[in-house]
Parts: structure tokens; sequence; C-alpha cells
């Protein structure tokens, strides 16, 4: 009896969580089923990886939006030739593109998987078109969504995507964040005269690299005896890369950055043991994002080996962390509050909260848990 097959559709295999997530589920359902993957874009980012399974891979060749109904055509072709039992797509291009493609062609059924909230001030207006298309044909089309979190569930139910066919499953937790251990100073000593804060993102809008910034100033001039060191990891964020530069002439004249007391790290994009060894060298990570978050991995790995870490309230965060390591909202005012409650627990407060949310995380996403749930939707085509 042959395997049921599988397609997957994104847009691109750049260095992201989408794209990393879909390499651990490709990793995972290979032998199990038929993988088939589609990306609409180039052979790029992470295609070592992808192509080191020994999956049937298709590259569209398209990046640029203007050439959709070209991608369409191509993407029809290909979903004849592979005949999926399912295809399932990633991100709202994706969708798109496989909702119209795949129209009237039989097969089990068509999955669409939310992966993000609400996008930054300030996106393109395209993308905006992209997402209300999405919202009008996910009433149409698509026979399940998967969500990797409950506040991405609820910002596409306040879209208007239907509830009915929304389930929620998280991601799983990256294999190096299972074996790493924090080294945290806040782990040992609750009021450290200096500590680093963390943050892997790209440089993007909405993921509040400058809002970082500004709260953490802010709480160097209310604790005049604290000096912190801010590293920035993501693409974007190379030394001399445009994060830096921006960082450097924001803060020339600032006195706290003058006299040391404020330090930037700017690293690039990590992975491998380099990784590791960043998220190691933290003494607390801050997911500051505004938008764009659904599923944050980074914050993930950051719980996951016992990093004491805060989040603004965005994307799946309240899934991660506990509502004290919240702040009330995206502001650099709010973070700073969030900051200062930190800083004030004792050291058996931030031991407690910080290895009750590792244990929470590594309960909840365990790989067997994540991978019986998609299979398990899969199976219900059948």
């Amino acid at each position: 009896m042959s395997r049921r097959k599988l397609m997957f559709v994104i847009p691109t295999i750049k260095h992201g969580g989408a794209e990393l997530f879909l390499l651990r589920l490709c990793e995972m359902s290979m032998q199990s089923y038929e993988i088939c993957v589609v990306v609409i874009g180039e052979r790029e980012g992470l295609f070592n990886d992808f192509e080191a399974l020994n999956i049937k891979i298709h590259y569209l060749g398209f990046n640029d939006v203007i050439y959709f109904p070209f991608a369409l055509f191509r993407l029809r072709r290909v979903i004849k030739i592979e005949s999926p039992n399912i295809v399932q797509s990633f991100l709202y291009l994706a969708d798109i593109l496989s909702s119209f493609a795949s129209f009237g062609l039989k097969m089990d059924m068509r999955i669409w998987s939310l992966r993000g909230s609400a996008l930054a001030v300030g996106t393109s207006y395209h993308k905006l078109v992209i997402q209300r298309l999405a919202a009008f044909l996910s009433t149409r089309v698509p026979d399940l969504f998967v969500s990797c979190g409950n506040q991405v569930t609820d910002f596409h139910i306040q879209l208007g995507y239907p509830t009915h066919k929304i389930i929620t499953i998280g991601n799983f937790v990256s294999k190096w964040a299972l074996e790493g251990r924090s080294t945290s100073v806040f782990l040992t000593n609750a009021f450290p005269e200096h500590f680093k804060i963390g943050l892997a993102a790209r440089y993007d809008l909405g993921k509040g690299h400058h809002a970082l910034v500004e709260s953490s100033l802010n709480f160097l001039r209310r604790n005049p005896n604290t000096n912190i060191t801010l590293s920035f990891s993501g693409k974007g964020c190379e030394p001399g890369g445009r994060l830096s530069s921006e960082l450097v002439q924001t803060l020339e004249n600032e006195a706290l950055f003058k006299n040391g007391r404020l330090k930037l790290a700017t690293v690039g994009l990590l992975n491998g043991i380099n990784l590791v060894n960043w998220f190691q060298d933290l003494d607390l990570y801050f997911m500051s994002s505004d938008s764009l978050e659904g599923f944050p991995n980074s914050l993930a790995e950051a719980v996951t080996i016992g990093l004491p870490s805060l989040a603004n309230p965005v994307g799946a965060a309240k899934d991660l962390v506990v509502a004290g390591r919240i702040s009330r909202d995206c502001t650099s005012t709010s973070m700073t509050e969030l900051l200062e409650q930190f800083y004030r627990e004792d050291l058996a407060t931030k031991q407690q909260t910080t290895f009750h949310s590792m244990n929470e995380i590594l309960s909840k996403y365990q790989d067997v848990k994540v991978w019986n749930a998609y299979k398990s939707v899969w199976e219900t085509s059948i």
C-alpha cells in the first residue's frame, strides 16, 4: 500500500520561524508520509537542510508578488503532477496561491497554517491586501486551519476566519534547546550590577529593537548602579549592519552610551554551536516585538534552556511565559516597568518562575505531542 502524499507550500525557505518549523515537520513526517515541498521563491536560505532530507522539492522561482499569475499556473501544474492527498500551506501568500492553484482538483484536504498575528505599523500596502484577501478566502476554500498559538487563533477570528475550522497546535522545541542550560547571573545573584539582555530577531518593523534600547536606557536612569549590555542576533543585526549603524547614530549623544553603562553587541544571524553559545551567554531574554509574532521560536528556546525571559503581549507569549513576565503593552514605558519588576524580584522568585516556565514548555511542546497532533489532523481526512 502506497504512503499518503503531503504537499507543503511556502513562499520562501529563508531563515525564519515558519521555515524552520516546516523543516522539522518534514523531518518528523518523512517516515510515515511521502513529502513534497513547493517553494514559491528561489533555492536559498535553508535549502541545504531541506535537500538533506532527500524529499521532493520544487522551486518555482518567483520572489515578487507581481509574478503571482505565473506562480499560480506553475503551482497548479506541480499539484497536478504530484497529485497530493493533502495540500498544507504556510503564510498568507502560499495560502492564496495554493487555494487558486488547487481549485477544482481532487484531494482529501486543503489546510492553511496560521503563523502570525498583527502586521507591523508601516507594513507595505500589498502585504495588507494579501492579508485581507486571505481572510476573504478563508470562509470559502480551506477545509481546516492549524494555528500555532491561542493568540494567533484569536487574531484570525477577528479577521473573519471561521472559528469552527481552526485547531491550535504549538511548535516543536528546537533540538539544541533541549540540551542547553542557561548560565544567567540572575539564577545565582538576584541583583547584579551588570547583566546582558538578548534579542534574537531579524531587524524588521515590529520586532522592537529600538524599543528595547529605549526601555534599557530608562531602566539605567532609574537604577544608577547598574550596567546593561544589549546583544542582538538575527539578519540585519550584523556588526556594522543596518541595526548597528542606526543605533550608533541614535545614541551618539546619549550619556549612558558614551560612559559605557549601556553597551551594544550585534552578532548577526547565528546557527549551530554559535547560537547555543550566544543564548547561554545571556542573563535575560526580552522578546520586544509589537506585532508579527505567531509562535516566537527564540522566546521558546530561551525559556527551554532555563534563561529568565520577558515578553511583550504578542503572539503566543502567554503560552510560553507566566503573566508576571509579560508587559502590559508594547510601549517602552511598559517594557521598562517589566524590567524593573523583574529586577526587584528576590532570588527564589526569579529561580522558581524561570524553572516553572521551563518545565511547562518541556511538557506542552514535546516532539511526540506536536507530531501526534499533526498526524491526527492528516488522518482525519481518510
